[in-house]
């Protein structure tokens, strides 16, 4: 069965790195209920992650309450896109749920970020260094904000998807870090309290919480 700690345990060996740290601190703080889960299974896909959740937990799942992290750049500056899974599983291109250029197009005029090319790369250098593919997280530290590679500059802002099917309705999320246990461990938390715990860490500046489609 999966194994869930309370926010408040504390482990020899902890689950997340010090530095990602900050978010069970923040939710504290906040008084956000945040509970950092030990799966038996490496997960690596947000359906890999449901499946996995589904067969361990008694909460209903559905694809909707994974939220995924996809770091991308623009023009040489990297940004965070952070999204429930809206891809349908295996069924043919979606529509939603990629970040492309009908995204950016839509979405940094509204926010006042400007560009000269609107098509996003995504690929792995995109990622910091300190997680990688399958455990990539809304929750980036300061210094991974401040340099994701040395040839981009900061992280430009991260940008939530608003989604009023997932108010007041839990998420599961990736904790970041590297290496094969990394894969085992996400967090449980209400999707609206991602924006609270990462302007406390970061301040409201590059925070966004805007629908994408």
């Amino acid at each position: 069965m999966t194994t869930a700690f309370a926010i408040e345990n504390t482990l020899e060996e902890p689950l997340l790195s010090p530095e990602r740290q900050y978010v069970v601190r923040n939710a504290k703080e906040l008084d956000i209920p945040f509970t950092v889960l030990k799966h038996e299974q490496a997960t690596s896909s947000c359906y890999e992650k449901l499946d996995e959740l589904k067969r361990t937990t008694k909460v209903p799942w559905s694809a909707e309450q994974i939220v995924k992290a996809i770091y991308f750049v623009v023009d040489w500056t990297p940004y965070i896109a952070v999204m429930p899974e809206l891809r349908p599983r295996n069924r043919g291109k979606p529509k939603r749920g990629v970040i492309d250029e009908r995204v950016i197009t839509n979405l940094f005029p509204k926010l006042g970020i400007s560009f000269t090319d609107p098509r996003p790369y995504v690929g792995r250098d995109c990622i910091p260094e300190t997680m990688e593919p399958g455990t990539c997280t809304p929750y980036a530290t300061i210094a991974e904000m401040a340099e994701v590679r040395d040839y981009y500059t900061p992280i430009g802002g991260i940008l939530i998807h608003k989604d009023p099917r997932l108010e007041n309705k839990l998420t599961n999320v990736s904790m970041g870090d590297t290496g094969p246990e990394a894969h085992k461990v996400s967090a449980n938390q209400l999707y609206e309290d991602i924006p609270k715990i990462l302007k406390a860490e970061h301040g409201p500046e590059k925070i966004h919480v805007i629908p994408f489609w």
